[in-house]
């Protein structure tokens, strides 16, 4: 099951946070000029992926088209200067195809409240796709250190509240501990094993990479330990499963808040998509990670 989209993300406030950037382009301005290039960064690509889902025509796969568009927010009317028309009319599979290369060709510019929402949604159309593998390899090089043009942005700040990128690191390291237990529990040769095997080493790395960020923004990196509590220790391939489903479950919820840090957002994004493929092979299909009602 989906989390439900942290209190400050509601839809009441995510489409406040859309309105707000459409009034900045209308002559209002609010912040810092870094955050108004920000939210106006979000703003075109939430209303693309809008335009891009209220373009498809045929009846294929409407639930998932409904939960993707209560997810993502409406696209906006014609009256809305610079924002953009739907475009010509889609089949559903080439709007999933439209989505992913749309997201992963912006995630550069985004970082910020929207971003894991519209990031999410990329991935979720990712997985709906019938020849996925391509979208998992593009999600796969993402780069870990961000991009060039990063040195030029301020640099991001988490303010007192705990920091994401490190609680982020800790949920990756123990993931990496949990996925030991399962791959234990899981028969010999079975891909069960080679999957929570390779959860090890990839999450381990995930972590590794959150603390190179952590340093280079002379923020606290997070300690790896010997050993981490975890929800139940597996006995067979089904508990196995279930944990497995459950440390994905909490890398997921720990990527959420990193997606406000510009420069973690390309590797926030690999990792959201290897999480939730990895949750797809134990059993454990969602569309969408960030998903709740409107507030």
């Amino acid at each position: 099951m989906a989390y439900s989209r942290p209190k400050h993300t509601s839809r009441r406030a995510f489409l406040l946070l859309s309105a707000t950037a459409a009034l900045s382009g209308c002559g209002l301005r609010f912040g810092s000029p870094e955050d108004r290039i920000q939210a106006e960064a979000e703003e075109s690509s939430r209303g693309r992926i809008a335009a891009v889902l209220a373009s498809i025509n045929d009846d294929d796969h409407e639930e998932e088209r409904s939960r993707l568009t209560a997810a993502i927010g409406p696209p906006w009317t014609s009256d809305n200067s610079g924002f953009p028309e739907i475009p010509p009319q889609n089949t559903f599979v080439s709007a999933m195809y439209s989505i992913v290369d749309l997201v992963l060709r912006d995630i550069h510019t985004l970082g910020g409240p929207q971003t894991a929402i519209i990031v999410d949604v990329a991935v979720g159309a990712s997985n709906l796709l019938p020849n996925w593998k391509p979208a998992q390899q593009r999600f796969a090089q993402l780069p870990a250190q961000g991009y060039p043009d990063f040195a030029d942005r301020k640099p991001y700040s988490p303010g007192d509240d705990a920091d994401p990128l490190h609680e982020f690191a800790k949920a990756a390291f123990k993931a990496s501990y949990g996925y030991t237990k399962v791959a234990l529990a899981m028969k010999p040769d079975s891909r069960e094993r080679r999957a929570a095997t390779a959860r090890v080493e990839a999450l381990a790395n995930a972590a590794a990479d959150a603390n190179t960020l952590l340093k280079q923004g002379q923020r606290e990196e997070a300690a790896n330990r010997p050993a981490w509590n975890l929800p139940h220790n597996p006995s067979d391939p089904g508990s196995a499963k279930k944990l497995a489903q459950q440390l994905e479950d909490t890398v997921a919820a720990a990527l959420f808040g990193v997606f406000e840090d510009p420069a973690a957002v390309p590797l926030a994004g690999r990792e959201l998509k290897a999480s939730a493929d990895a949750r797809i092979g134990f059993g454990g299909r969602q569309l969408l990670r960030y998903e709740g009602e409107a507030q």
